[in-house]
């Protein structure tokens, strides 16, 4: 005489097949967005998903800080997700985009920042940031806001405008530029501190940077791209991450 099944099992059989049919269907959607990367195969990628966005706005987002902003940075590390992810290291799609979102929780220490800015422009700050991440790939620099304007659907004078109302973090900027160029004794204590935390290739342009290791001093971004055999986007945001290491110690 066969056992009754435990209605337990049965949930747990029901709950583990609807994840594999949607990490399937993500898969799915990925696949047909990768062989055509444009806005129209994006969107329904990315709607599958709203739940998980909806969930890490509601778990992660501080008080002061504006929804649409934070939901577009959210949106915007899915999107550097979905560019990245490889189906052959084993992890499902949903895992890998869940887990990158993660960095999102860095931008509640913005939230003095951002938290001033309108809805209606607060909106478009993830896509303007990645449409500028698209463009210095392609163009080796700095994109100008009428460069940017296409690719998120607005006129340049809406970009610049929108770009003119975040305020830079003075820190930051001043990292970017020049790192050395306002060291005070606070700041060479987080220098000392900060090389443990950062990762392969971060290290190195750190080292250069503050010409540790026996290395030269070199700051510029065109320079150290020549140096380490990398393009200078690639260097810019080691030299944004390394920015943001910094910053939270401050």
């Amino acid at each position: 005489m066969t056992e009754p099944k435990n209605p337990v099992d049965d949930y747990i059989d029901a709950s583990l097949e609807k994840r594999a049919e949607r990490d399937q269907k993500h898969l799915q959607l990925w696949e047909t967005w990768k062989q055509d990367p444009n806005p129209k195969t994006l969107q329904p990628l990315l709607k599958q998903f709203e739940p998980t966005f909806g969930h890490a706005v509601r778990s992660w987002k501080a008080p002061n800080v504006n929804e649409s902003a934070f939901r577009a940075e959210i949106t915007r590390h899915a999107i550097k997700a979905l560019e990245g992810y490889d189906p052959n290291r084993g992890a499902s799609l949903t895992t890998h985009v869940t887990g990158r979102i993660q960095k999102a929780k860095r931008f509640n220490t913005q939230a003095q920042n951002m938290a001033y800015i309108p809805e209606e422009k607060a909106k478009y700050i993830g896509q303007i940031d990645a449409a500028k991440d698209q463009l210095y790939d392609e163009l080796g620099r700095e994109p100008t806001h009428t460069e940017i304007a296409p690719l998120v659907g607005i006129s340049p004078k809406r970009v610049k405008e929108i770009q003119g109302l975040r305020r830079a973090d003075i820190r930051s900027s001043s990292f970017q530029s020049d790192p050395q160029g306002h060291t005070s004794s606070r700041d060479q204590e987080i220098i000392s501190l900060l090389r443990p935390e950062l990762k392969g290739d971060e290290q190195k342009v750190y080292d250069y940077i503050y010409g540790q290791n026996g290395k030269p001093v070199v700051t510029s971004t065109g320079e150290l791209a020549r140096l380490l055999g990398k393009s200078p986007s690639q260097v810019s945001r080691l030299k944004n991450r390394i920015g943001e290491a910094y910053k939270k110690y401050l």
